[in-house]
């Protein structure tokens, strides 16, 4: 019984709706407006200036510095992402510095025929790769790269909370 009572619900509203018009109702707003009409024009950008070594390591500093400021403040510095994000900006700005005024080497003729031959075998696609071959070659061209030294990894936040944990964490800071 209640089925059929909800058939004729919903009919009688589909038939009031056609009597009181309610087709009409969207029928009566305005058109939407085309994009290129309300579109703003676009103007040209600026080219961005490449990033000097000076640049890279004064922005380096700064974000030491903020990063610093953070530490200063305590627990809200420590919570806050901010803290965590300077000193990834202060790291990526100081590794991008030392990128920079990296001095440039020349490679050997044994290391372009080293890469030479990691091209072409990497260019036979996965039969070299299943023999061997690749790797092989890979370790061999690593022979005649330079060798770069690495600086360490300075302590961070982030680093001390996941090594020790929060209480060992605060303790390891209150001695600064």
């Amino acid at each position: 019984m209640k089925s059929r009572m909800n058939v004729w619900i919903s009919r009688l509203a589909i038939v009031s709706c056609g009597l009181t018009g309610g087709a009409s109702a969207l029928a009566a707003e305005p058109p939407e407006a085309g994009i290129a009409a309300t579109a703003p024009a676009i103007e040209p950008t600026q080219a961005s200036t490449p990033l000097t070594a000076e640049q890279a390591a004064a922005k380096a500093q700064e974000y030491r510095e903020s990063a610093a400021w953070y530490r200063s403040l305590g627990g809200a510095g420590y919570k806050s992402a901010f803290l965590r994000w300077a000193e990834a900006e202060s790291f990526h700005f100081a590794a991008v510095a030392a990128r920079l005024s990296a001095v440039p080497t020349v490679a050997s003729p044994e290391a372009e025929r080293a890469r030479a031959l990691v091209e072409s075998y990497r260019n036979l696609g996965g039969a070299a790769y299943k023999a061997g071959l690749v790797q092989r070659a890979e370790e061999k061209a690593r022979e005649y790269e330079p060798v770069v030294a690495t600086l360490p990894v300075p302590e961070t936040a982030l680093g001390r909370h996941l090594r020790y944990g929060k209480a060992i964490e605060e303790f390891l800071t209150r001695g600064r």
